[in-house]
C-alpha cells in the first residue's frame, strides 16, 4: 500500500473514522469524499496510483480491470468499459468531464475503502 495514499485518505477522513468506512462504505459520507468536486480531485491527484491499485485487485481476482471498475455498485451498470478506459487511461474532453466524473467518484471511493481496510487490519 502507498504510502502517500495512506496519508492522504487518513488525513481527509481521521484516522478514528477508518473503521467506519470499513464497516458501512465510502458511500455513507466522510469528508473530503462527499462531493463531486472533492471525489475527482482526489482521484487526479492520486490517479496513478489508485489505477495500480485497481489493476492490481483486478488480476488477484482474475478479472479485467476495466470491466471490474464498471461493475463498481455506486456506478450501477451505467458506464461502459470504453468510458472507464477514458477515465482511467485517456483524455477526455469538458463534456466528458462533466458526463464522467462518477467514475472519478467511484475510483476515489475504492482507494478510501481499500485504504481503510489496509490500516484497520494492520491495527488488529
Amino acid at each position: 500500500m502507498n504510502n502517500t495514499l495512506i496519508n492522504a485518505v487518513v488525513l481527509r477522513v481521521g484516522r478514528e473514522n477508518l473503521r467506519d468506512v470499513v464497516e458501512h462504505g465510502a458511500d455513507c459520507g466522510f469528508s473530503g469524499f462527499v462531493y463531486y468536486h472533492e471525489t475527482s480531485a482526489f482521484y487526479g491527484r492520486h490517479k496513478k496510483t489508485i489505477n495500480q491499485m485497481a489493476e492490481e485487485l483486478a488480476d488477484d481476482l482474475g478479472e479485467e480491470v476495466l470491466q471490474m471498475v464498471a461493475k463498481f455498485m455506486c456506478l450501477d451498470g451505467q458506464y461502459s468499459t470504453v468510458e472507464v478506459a477514458k477515465t482511467m487511461y485517456g483524455r477526455r474532453t469538458q463534456k466528458e468531464q462533466n458526463d464522467l466524473v462518477q467514475i472519478d467518484n467511484a475510483l476515489a471511493w475504492f482507494a478510501l475503502e481499500e485504504v481503510a481496510r489496509f490500516v484497520v487490519e494492520g491495527q488488529q
